[in-house]
């Protein structure tokens, strides 16, 4: 899933993750978030983020739109 560091995108996290719990298909969740700078301007919302998918424990790659990072897989 493509997340950005606003309460939709964390929201749609919180409710992926109790659904996993109890949905009958399996499922992984990897997070994915394209640095493009406008976090940067925010102050610490990148880090703030990136603590919160550490913390819920949710794989995740941060990849650099400036670099072209995301023409491809996800590393990893």
């Amino acid at each position: 899933m493509a997340a950005s560091s606003g309460e939709d995108s964390l929201s749609l996290l919180r409710l992926l993750q109790v659904r996993r719990r109890s949905a009958q298909e399996q499922y992984d969740l990897v997070v994915l978030h394209m640095l493009d700078g406008a976090l940067h301007d925010e102050g610490n919302s990148l880090e703030r983020l990136e603590t919160w998918l550490q913390q819920a424990g949710l794989e995740h790659h941060l990849l650099d739109a400036a670099a072209g990072c995301g023409a491809g897989p996800a590393p990893g």
